[in-house]
């Protein structure tokens, strides 16, 4: 099979499962008078990238490689930033838009504007 798919699919797989644990992270720390809000919005983001995280996984098998699962692996194919700190609620949603388009980027050949 293609390597350089195989490896641009890791790469994909690794962001998003990435983009997936920081939207938690943001999830688990909001704070702030509109906590409840930015809860909520940030537990939709992460349930929904979990949806997409299985069959991305089954799909990069089918192609008869190995889906990476450890964060060492993760850090090293991951275009998402670590996010070591919490930050203000709106930081947070800002940091998510630029992370969602380095996704769009990635999988889907799409540039910023």
């Amino acid at each position: 099979m293609n390597e350089e798919l195989i490896k641009a699919m890791k790469i994909a797989f690794a962001t998003e499962f990435s983009f997936y644990l920081k939207a938690h992270f943001y999830h688990w720390n909001v704070e702030g008078a509109d906590f409840a809000q930015y809860h909520t919005l940030f537990g939709t983001i992460y349930q929904e990238v979990y949806g997409s995280i299985d069959p991305f996984a089954e799909n990069i098998r089918k192609l008869g490689s190995y889906t990476p699962g450890s964060y060492t692996r993760f850090s090293m194919l991951s275009q998402i930033d670590d996010e070591l700190t919490v930050q203000p609620a709106m930081d947070m949603i800002q940091e998510l838009l630029e992370d969602g388009e380095k996704i769009l980027s990635i999988r889907y050949g799409l540039r910023s504007r």
